[in-house]
């Protein structure tokens, strides 16, 4: 116990754990067409790597921009119109994330740019850290999983999950996918928590999300640390 006592003593000297007071919100948009309990999918995943790095804690909740977005829903009538390929998906997935900047979280950017800077060099930049930690303690995180079709393999067509993570306040932009189902499975069995395919959807979502949520906190703790000496 007194070696990992030790260890761990030596390691927040080295890299300091993210302060405990941060708020993380997480505004989602889960372009899965209403796949049952993918909310709480998010909420857990981000959850568990926030008590492992001691980060605070997490607020979720689903983007409003996206809701009225209908152009960019993957169901389109009787249709999904998934995107073809990693490109096409990315290109979706920012899109929708550029709404929910001007949207989501809209006054909080505003807040921290109407912080006017004195004229004075020095002052200015103490004054925006005091800006930037008010909202860092807030900090508000831009979160979409956007699906998209493969190349078949042996003919038969895949679905992988494209996740893009922003931080707009720190500038942290994180990407990543998901292994790959086949689209015939996930489109007939997606909405039944009995099956096995919808089983194998969650599990590859959230795995996907607790990377994405891993590599953020990491950033997130080297850049707290880099300010420590600063």
């Amino acid at each position: 116990t007194n070696f990992k006592s030790s260890v761990s003593s030596v390691m927040h000297t080295i890299a300091p754990p993210i302060p405990e007071h941060d708020v993380y919100n997480v505004y989602h948009a889960l372009n899965l067409d209403q796949v049952a309990g993918l909310d709480e999918v998010v909420y857990r995943a981000f959850d568990q790597v926030l008590e492992h790095y001691r980060a605070g804690e997490v607020l979720t909740k689903p983007s409003k921009a996206f809701k009225h977005a209908k152009e960019f829903h993957v169901r389109q009538g009787d249709k999904l119109a998934l995107p073809r390929g990693y490109e096409e998906a990315f290109h979706r997935a920012e899109a929708i994330v550029d709404l929910m900047i001007k949207d989501d979280c809209h006054h909080v950017l505003k807040r921290q740019s109407d912080s006017s800077p004195p004229s004075d060099q020095h002052q200015h930049h103490h004054h925006s850290e005091r800006a930037l930690d008010s909202v860092v303690r807030n900090c508000p995180l831009l979160f979409v999983l956007q699906p998209c079709v493969v190349s078949p393999i042996m003919g038969t067509e895949l679905m992988v999950v494209c996740g893009v993570l922003v931080d707009p306040v720190n500038d942290i932009h994180i990407r990543n996918t998901s292994q790959s189902l086949s689209v015939r499975s996930w489109t007939a069995h997606y909405k039944d928590p009995d099956t096995m395919e919808y089983g194998l959807l969650i599990d590859n979502a959230q795995l996907c999300i607790r990377e994405m949520a891993h590599e953020y906190l990491a950033r997130r703790n080297h850049y707290h640390h880099a300010n420590q000496h600063h």
